[in-house]
């Protein structure tokens, strides 16, 4: 092959190779001009959309409240919190090999229960305080804060003795007291007590005279003479079953609550507590039940049921009682509202 023709050739090639990369740079300008004829005909929609509606917030002119005016602003309404401490059960020992290792108790565990327990309440106290103004702290004490010696096994289980065990909860109640005079920022701290079925000096049970044979009734009188100087706190030791008070407008039926009868009905404590606080309030009518007892966390319209502090035990699962953690409660009561404006369960593992 002559030279010429050769050179003629690769000539032809390279411009059919320089043809083909101006064929494709053709079609990526062309793609690209689509993209952009496509955002521009978004575009004008957008611009549409918006002088329409434009054109109806000017037509409607002089409508008020066409939209919100957000402004952060604390509610002044006056409030109540509401502590409540029950079913500790301080002297119980809970072997955790006897129960799956769900739990553990103790002595030490028990303070340390306790300790965080009260830690949490400045706490919930300052959330609260962005809603409401709470200058008051109602702390109810509703019993069973002992185990007893109530059945016969808890002679060979207990860590302390009846006696030995006032003068353990007398330490840890007072140092609970002086901890939320001292961090809760509060005008005063009214008590509420209820004694429970465990500590009692009797075998049986006593009705009427319940109170006298209750330990715990006799630890509540200890440490109201204990604070007598402290204008700040104000007792009130029931000797009945019930014990009522007047939180912000509201009566609160404070109990130890063993005085509902349930046997593990399909219904829970609804079924009961409901019944029986029907028929008590046709004599003398509260607003809000508030009892423990039961080692549960149960909140209703009419009452709210504290968890215990000792948690699941051998006992518990014996009656088939449900799985919870330990705990106790917290809530407010508002001036301006008919029910609880906040009801909390304060977990203290």
């Amino acid at each position: 092959m002559k030279k010429s023709k050769l050179i003629e050739i690769e000539q032809a090639v390279a411009k059919a190779e320089e043809n083909r990369r101006h064929e494709a740079q053709v079609n990526r300008l062309k793609s690209q001009l689509k993209i952009e004829k496509d955002k521009l005909k978004l575009a004008d929609q957008e611009l549409e959309a918006a002088q329409a509606r434009y054109e109806l917030y000017t037509a409607l002119g002089d409508v008020e409240g066409r939209g919100f005016n957000f402004e952060r602003r604390r509610q002044t309404g006056r409030a109540t919190a509401i502590v409540v401490l029950t079913d500790w059960h301080v002297e119980e020992t809970i072997n955790p090999e006897t129960i799956s290792g769900k739990n553990e108790y103790s002595l030490k565990i028990a303070s340390k229960r306790i300790k965080r327990c009260c830690e949490k309440i400045p706490e919930l106290l300052a959330a609260s305080r962005t809603m409401s103004d709470i200058r008051e702290l109602t702390l109810a004490l509703l019993g069973d804060f002992m185990t007893g010696y109530i059945h016969d096994e808890l002679l060979e289980q207990n860590s302390l003795s009846p006696v030995e065990t006032l003068l353990f909860l007398r330490d840890h109640i007072t140092e609970a007291i002086q901890f939320l005079l001292r961090e809760c920022d509060v005008k005063q701290i009214i008590i509420p007590t209820a004694f429970g079925n465990h500590g009692r000096t009797t075998v049986k049970r006593r009705i009427s005279t319940g109170y006298a044979n209750s330990y715990e009734w006799l630890l509540y009188n200890f440490l109201a003479k204990d604070f007598a100087d402290e204008k700040r706190v104000v007792w009130k030791i029931g000797k009945g079953a019930h014990n009522l008070l007047d939180v912000q407008g509201k009566i609160i039926r404070f109990s130890h609550g063993d005085d509902f009868k349930f046997y593990g009905g399909v219904g829970g404590l609804n079924i009961p507590v409901n019944k029986a606080i029907s028929q008590w309030d046709k004599t003398e009518r509260a607003d809000l039940d508030i009892f423990g007892h039961w080692h549960q966390y149960q909140v209703s319209r009419k009452f709210i049921c504290s968890n215990c502090l000792i948690g699941y035990s051998p006992y518990a699962r014996a009656i088939k009682a449900e799985y919870s953690e330990p705990s106790q409660t917290y809530l407010v009561i508002d001036k301006n509202r008919p029910t609880p404006v906040e009801v909390r369960e304060v977990f203290v593992t």
